[in-house]
């Protein structure tokens, strides 16, 4: 069932705002295993009249306990993360109760984080440093290429649902 929610969103979702889009003859176990968190806010945004409606209240409550204890309480930050965010965001689909509306948040946090990633940068290679990553409290640095298309059209997402 995850195989058809996720070829749902790649056939009749995707083309109508390609921020996130996947190269032909990708599988959704291929995603499942490379980007879980982005194939959860898939799952959620392509579930609607393919699963029950408690099983997509499920992900949708799952898919914002990952958002938060990844975000706000470790300060986790990736590529992965911006466009599963940005993604919830394009396919929103209000809460049953006004006042837990968080559109506006996930917006403003995908959007922060990209530039703290470095997705804003003009294309070259950026150094980030990373958190604690050594038993020692050293840090480690890794290398984020923001000159591919994937990146681009995150960024590129990123100013669009912020300027809507």
């Amino acid at each position: 069932m995850a195989g058809r929610v996720f070829d749902r969103y790649v056939t009749d979702m995707a083309p109508h705002l390609p921020a996130i889009v996947f190269d032909p003859g990708t599988v959704a176990a291929t995603v499942r295993l490379q980007k879980p968190i982005l194939f959860l806010s898939i799952l959620v945004a392509a579930s609607k009249g393919l699963l029950d409606l408690d099983v997509q209240e499920q992900l949708a409550t799952l898919q914002l306990d990952i958002f938060a204890d990844g975000i706000i309480r470790n300060g986790t930050k990736s590529l992965e993360i911006v466009q599963a965010m940005l993604l919830s965001t394009i396919w929103y689909r209000p809460p049953k109760r006004y006042d837990q509306m968080n559109f506006y948040q996930l917006t403003h946090i995908a959007a922060v984080m990209a530039i703290d990633i470095g997705l804003g940068k003009r294309l070259k290679k950026t150094w980030r440093t990373m958190g604690p990553a050594f038993s020692d409290g050293r840090t480690s640095r890794s290398m984020f290429l923001t000159d591919t298309v994937e990146v681009r059209r995150t960024w590129l997402g990123c100013y669009f649902q912020c300027a809507k």
